[in-house]
């Protein structure tokens, strides 16, 4: 009798089980779902308007948006469970001109800073995500572990 390689084992044992006893095998992954999106423009936050995505990944969260202004844009990323972020930085953009112009807007630089990189960049990261909490419903952190 030849050997059976490891695939085969697995596909033989899940056909006994199925004849055997009708089981059914789950996906423990959740997809990804939306919160909420958060729309900054008339907060005052940004020149030219800012939006932010909540989303639900697996046990955590995921906060993703941009602050636009005339001159270039941040964009930010944070994942964080319950009042832990684990994982935070933003990009910033600069425009070779202003949006202003009459050119068409072209990005001339292109930094990224993360949450670890000096006390300025963490510092600059969770004040942007406490101007954006109050704007983040109360139910919406509680779904990422979070009691608003």
């Amino acid at each position: 009798m030849p050997k059976l390689m490891a695939y085969e084992m697995v596909v033989v044992t899940l056909l006994l089980c199925w004849q055997l006893s009708g089981c059914t095998i789950v996906n423990k992954t959740e997809a990804p779902q939306v919160l909420q999106v958060i729309d900054l423009s008339e907060a005052g936050m940004s020149t030219e308007g800012a939006e932010f995505t909540l989303t639900k990944v697996a046990d955590s969260c995921e906060l993703k948006g941009s602050f636009y202004g005339e001159m270039g844009r941040r964009d930010y990323f944070y994942q964080f469970k319950s009042e832990q972020i684990l994982k935070a930085h933003h990009i910033e953009h600069r425009y070779e001109a202003p949006i202003t112009s009459d050119i068409e807007v072209s990005i001339g630089q292109t930094e990224q800073h993360d949450l670890k990189e000096s006390s300025t960049t963490k510092r600059v990261l969770l004040d942007t995500l406490q101007g954006i909490k109050p704007y983040i419903r109360k139910d919406n952190l509680r779904k990422c572990g979070g009691g608003g």
